[in-house]
């Protein structure tokens, strides 16, 4: 066996090479940004609980707790999105997949990446992020009566909608591979 030869498998292509190390950064980058991400559902729970408390028990809500659960679970949700898709928890029709061979299922990912997922995220990042630019540019403020700038729940969102497209790219890479190779067993070898 050669130097040459890669450590993910033996004989594998350098482009193989190349994609399959694209896709354990991209998978690394989304764990990564998950990991940041993941407390604020415990954050969420205490302005819950703390808005219930001043609700119910001192009969005195706030006025800027719901507006701040709402900017905080959008995001969290956001960032989701590409962890979820990593991960393969996203809604599909398992009953309907799970009756195909390993082939077709990875051609009907691959289809739904490119024709449907891929498309919509690029042109819904575009709007997102044309749309926080406005808010910036007028300093636009929620509709409530508290009134927190806008900007940050646009821009968390474009954020994580280019985390959820370079997630999409990945899992493309790697529907190819599999294709390629017939097995997914390269992917816990990267």
């Amino acid at each position: 066996m050669s130097s040459v030869t890669s450590t993910i498998n033996p004989g594998s292509s350098a482009p193989f090479r190349v994609f399959a190390k694209l896709t354990k950064y991209s998978d690394d980058i989304t764990i990564f940004i998950m990991k940041q991400f993941r407390w604020l559902a415990t954050i969420i729970m205490v302005l819950i609980t703390l808005e219930v408390v001043m609700r119910y028990i001192f009969r005195s809500p706030t006025i800027w707790n719901n507006d701040l659960q709402v900017y905080l679970s959008n995001g969290q949700r956001c960032i989701a999105l590409g962890f979820a898709t990593m991960a393969h928890s996203h809604i599909i029709m398992d009953v309907f997949i799970g009756k195909l061979s390993f082939k077709k299922s990875k051609i009907l990912d691959l289809f739904g990446y490119i024709v449907y997922n891929l498309p919509l995220m690029i042109l819904l990042t575009w709007a997102t992020w044309n749309r926080g630019l406005q808010t910036i540019l007028t300093n636009e403020k929620y509709y409530s009566t508290w009134r927190p700038p806008l900007w940050p729940a646009f821009m968390t969102m474009v954020f994580a909608y280019g985390l959820f497209i370079m997630q999409l790219f990945a899992e493309c890479i790697k529907s190819v591979i599999c294709l390629q190779r017939g097995n997914d067993e390269w992917l816990k070898q990267r």
